[in-house]
């Protein structure tokens, strides 16, 4: 099992919009890997990964007295296949994995802090974005890259750290209008975690 920090880029090009941009999202993700291992090198892996994509967004409306920051919190359960290469000594090893993912997006929540020219008290609002079968993509799919080192010991745990990156080949939102401007996460993970062996890797 393994926990860490979570970075998340939206990709999204507002075109016409004037005034709206959008910036990373901070978040967690915990995983649950699953594995084999051919020989010394070689291994594929897979499991269950919980991450928070999202972002935040400032935009001006169109009569321009209204200035919304928006905070969106995004969770998606992804499941990886990668192979994985790892090298090195009796004890440390660095290694490094690709593959491809498949993730669902199962819940989602917003806040909204609006500022008004005039110094009023900001408004708050928080909500859930509900899934709308017409606009959203339920389901996402990429690709997956990631490096990092392990530290094996002689029992049956092998303890390790890692940076693996998301990278999103499909769109957030589906292509329900004429003007359709494709919106994709890529999530970078920093994580720590412990794996535990059914064999012993050594004697």
């Amino acid at each position: 099992m393994s926990g860490g920090y979570a970075y998340n880029h939206y990709d999204y090009d507002p075109q016409y919009m004037y005034g709206f941009s959008f910036r990373g999202h901070h978040g967690i993700a915990i995983d649950i890997p699953v594995g084999y291992q051919f020989g010394e090198h070689l291994g594929v892996f897979s499991g269950l990964s919980a991450q928070q994509k999202g972002y935040w967004m400032k935009g001006v409306t169109s009569v321009g007295a209204f200035y919304p920051f928006v905070y969106r919190n995004d969770w998606y359960l992804v499941t990886p296949l990668v192979v994985e290469y790892k090298h090195g000594g009796e004890n440390f090893n660095h290694f490094i994995d690709v593959g491809g993912y498949a993730a669902g997006w199962i819940a989602s929540t917003f806040y909204l802090i609006g500022l008004t020219q005039s110094g009023e008290t900001p408004s708050f609002h928080f909500g859930y974005k509900e899934f709308n079968n017409c606009v959203d993509n339920r389901m996402e799919f990429g690709l997956v890259a990631g490096t990092g080192i392990e530290w094996q010991t002689k029992t049956l745990h092998t303890w390790f750290t890692h940076v693996r990156c998301y990278f999103a080949l499909s769109s957030q939102q589906k292509h329900y209008q004429t003007m359709f401007f494709p919106s994709r996460n890529t999530t970078v993970l920093f994580q720590i975690g412990k794996k535990f062996s059914i064999k012993p890797s050594r004697k």
